[in-house]
């Protein structure tokens, strides 16, 4: 059976006589994998639709950026300090806290405080 379509109607051939039969509109009701409606086309993006997507799309970029920058750098920080405490917890630092605070009363006390009153003479 031979489909194709006619103004208003769909028609097929006969395969016994080769007539051309007319169907109905009744019989155009039907679905029928066979018959290709012409009104049916494919779908195509459309410039006009893109670009107030885009627009979109990055002026919400534009107004995250703050927030999102913020919330990874107090994320990182976080794991900074996570890490250095539970080093300090395991006392595996090099040198030791003890050692540090004898380092620093020793750079203290060799500063020179006031000013330098010989160099004027």
């Amino acid at each position: 059976m031979n489909w194709r379509r006619d103004e208003r109607h769909f028609s097929h051939r006969d395969s016994d006589t080769g007539a051309l039969r007319l169907q109905g509109c009744a019989a155009s009701q039907h679905s029928d994998h066979r018959v290709a409606d012409s009104r049916l086309t494919a779908w195509h993006l459309r410039i006009a639709a893109l670009i107030p997507a885009l627009l979109v799309i990055s002026g919400l970029t534009v107004l995250l950026y703050p927030s999102a920058a913020s919330w990874y750098s107090q994320y990182d920080q976080s794991q900074v300090l996570q890490s250095s405490m539970s080093r300090i917890a395991s006392g595996d630092i090099s040198p030791s806290v003890a050692q540090q605070l004898r380092d620093a009363h020793t750079y203290n006390n060799a500063l020179s405080s006031g000013a330098v009153l010989e160099a004027n003479h």
